[in-house]
């Protein structure tokens, strides 16, 4: 059975490491709209410390450059007072609907007396509702 030692520290990852080198226009141009897409995407995210410029963002696309993550502290949320309205308050519409219930009598046994001349049936096959006059109710507002 073999053993094998590995040391991180003999230079190799140092030696095989990605280089920045010279880069050609179209390489250039493919990391400029890398980098506007990852700056859009940090600032989206809220990490405006980790948008660069296109030097830097080479480096860390490269690795050569290193980012620290700055810790931020916790701060715990405190009591808040409910909220409470300074104007009265003023109701936007009255529990009576239609009209406000201002329709007298006489108007309403006129409404009566229209709606009886009406039905509300199904049309056709498996329709919506429509309302269908009494003379019509056979035909369910059918053309005949």
């Amino acid at each position: 059975m073999a053993i094998l030692y590995t040391n991180n520290s003999s230079g190799y990852f140092k030696k095989n490491r990605k280089k920045a080198k010279n880069l050609s226009a179209n390489q250039l141009s493919k990391y400029e709209v890398d980098l506007r897409k990852h700056n859009k995407h940090m600032k989206k995210l809220g990490l405006h410390d980790m948008m660069f410029d296109l030097e830097t963002y080479v480096k860390y696309r490269h690795g050569l450059l290193k980012t620290k993550i700055k810790s931020r502290e916790f701060v715990p949320l405190t009591s808040v007072e409910p909220y409470k309205r300074e104007t009265p308050n003023y109701p936007s519409l009255s529990d009576n609907f239609g009209n406000g219930g201002t329709i007298d009598h006489k108007q309403r046994q006129e409404r009566i007396e229209i709606s009886k001349q009406f039905s509300v049936v199904p049309a056709y096959n498996k329709g919506p509702y429509m309302v269908v006059g009494k003379e019509d109710l056979k035909t369910a507002g059918r053309k005949v």
